[in-house]
Parts: structure tokens; C-alpha cells; sequence
């Protein structure tokens, strides 16, 4: 009952907040039309998409593209502050850090875009099948995590959700092959491209070895940007999954620095 209170004062505010939002980029550009094209019976590779992300990622937005535009980009950003809020929470850090971690440009850069970023950062909080899938919807984000899942099922000999969650994957990978989901590169040589691709794959597979082989499940997720030849700068928010007030404050510093050192090289 609480919950279906929660959910229509958010929705009835997000009516009157959405008017006033600018047009988050990812929102606007990709997500929000590919997700209505779905929802009426296309495709969402449909000519000219931007959309390289597997057809699920269209199922989960869907809910939020009923909607007008801007009252589901209001709607995805209050999901979006309560994903990374999850995350963070989930990967241990105390509350206390957790308003600083929000001011961090990954997270307020994130939440403006419009992106799909939050829901795959928090994907080691769900139950392992669903977090695998949710995982693989961004492996900038998620490829990290998902092949610690695969370890761990070996480990325990999962084998039957193991197979289960290749499957829905894969299937869902296959149809959005079928409907024309394209591998362009395209984003590779943007500006906004922050990869330390090929120099970081080294200390990437490094780091992802230490965190299979210590059971680091959230730490894994360090290492998916390190693999990626294409991410842009809030993808880096999973270098806020270490619980240390030291590193936390300093990785703090320095993603501003970063940040708008990178910025403004690309004016």
C-alpha cells in the first residue's frame, strides 16, 4: 500500500516537474524513441537509431515511455537516483559517503543524460540471473560483473542458472541481432569517448582476476571500463564501489579534476 502511494505521488509529481526539465540527451536521442517505437509494434533499430544496447533495455524503459517525454524523463530520473542509490548502498559504503558520492560528476553527469548507467551499476543487488542479464545491457558497465557470475556458478556448481541466464541473454541478444541491433563502432573515435582502451586492458584484466579470485563481487565491476575500447565519463562511477573514506574522498578530487580537464578539452 505504501509502495502504491509512493509510486503515484512520484508519478503525479513528475507531471508537473517534467515540464521544467531540459532534455537529457540519452533520453530524448535514443532511449525514449526507440522505446516508443517498440511500443508500437517496430523496431527500435529502426534506420538512423542510435540504439547499440540489446532489446531488453527497450522492455525495462517502456514503462517510462507511455508517458510523455518529459514526464518519463522526470520518472527516470527519480528511478535512476534510487538505482545508484542501491548500488552504493549495496556495495557497503556507509550512508554518511553516499550524499558525497551523488555529487560526484559521474552520478550528476548520469542522471542528466538520461542513461541507462544507474540501473547497471546496482545489477549486483539483484538476484544473480537478472543482475547477469541487466549487467550485459551496458558491458561498459556490467562485463566485469557478469563474468564474476559465471566464475561463481562454476564455483558452486550452479549449472542450471548458469545455463538459464546464458539463455535469456543470448536469446535476447539473438532477437536483437534479428531486428537489426548494429555493432557500428561509430562512438569509438566521438569526443566524449574517456577509454584508456588499449592501455588500461592489462591492469583491467589484472584487476578482474583479483576480484574472481577474492570473491570481490562489486569490485568487479572496476574492471568492465578498463576492457572497453568506448565509454563515456559516467560510465567511471564504478570506481566508487570501494568502501574506504580515503579513496573515496580522493577519487572524489580527482573525477572533478578529470572531469573538467576532459571538458574542457572538448569545448
Amino acid at each position: 500500500m505504501i509502495m502504491t502511494v509512493i509510486v503515484f505521488v512520484v508519478i503525479i509529481f513528475s507531471f508537473i516537474f517534467g515540464e521544467y526539465l531540459p532534455p537529457a540527451y540519452d533520453w530524448h536521442h535514443t532511449y525514449f524513441p526507440a522505446a516508443r517505437a517498440l511500443l508500437n509494434g517496430g523496431t527500435p533499430y529502426y534506420p538512423g537509431s542510435p540504439l547499440e544496447n540489446p532489446i531488453w533495455v527497450c522492455l525495462f524503459l517502456a514503462p517510462f515511455a507511455v508517458f510523455p517525454e518529459p514526464v518519463g524523463q522526470a520518472l527516470l530520473l527519480f528511478a535512476s537516483v534510487a538505482a545508484y542509490y542501491a548500488g552504493l548502498h549495496g556495495a557497503g559504503l556507509p550512508r554518511k559517503w553516499i550524499p558525497l558520492i551523488f555529487l560526484s560528476p559521474q552520478v550528476l553527469y548520469g542522471i542528466s543524460m538520461g542513461t541507462i548507467d544507474s540501473f547497471v551499476f546496482m545489477a549486483p543487488a539483484l538476484h544473480p540471473i537478472l543482475g547477469f542479464v541487466v549487467a550485459l545491457s551496458k558491458p561498459q558497465i556490467g562485463i566485469g560483473f557478469a563474468v564474476f557470475l559465471l566464475v561463481e556458478w562454476v564455483r558452486e556448481g550452479k549449472y542450471r542458472e548458469m545455463l538459464l541466464a546464458l539463455a535469456l541473454a543470448g536469446g535476447g541478444i539473438l532477437i536483437s541481432l534479428w531486428l537489426g541491433m548494429p555493432f557500428s563502432g561509430r562512438l569509438i573515435s566521438s569526443p566524449w569517448n574517456t577509454s584508456l582502451y588499449p592501455y588500461s586492458i592489462l591492469p583491467g584484466l589484472i584487476l578482474l582476476f583479483l576480484a574472481v579470485s577474492k570473491r570481490w563481487k562489486w569490485k568487479s565491476m572496476i574492471a568492465s571500463p578498463m576492457l572497453s575500447p568506448y565509454l563515456t565519463f559516467h560510465s567511471w562511477v564504478v570506481l566508487f564501489t570501494v568502501n574506504n573514506p580515503y579513496y573515496l574522498t580522493g577519487m572524489f578530487v580527482f573525477s572533478w579534476a578529470a572531469y573538467l580537464t576532459w571538458h574542457f578539452l572538448n569545448l
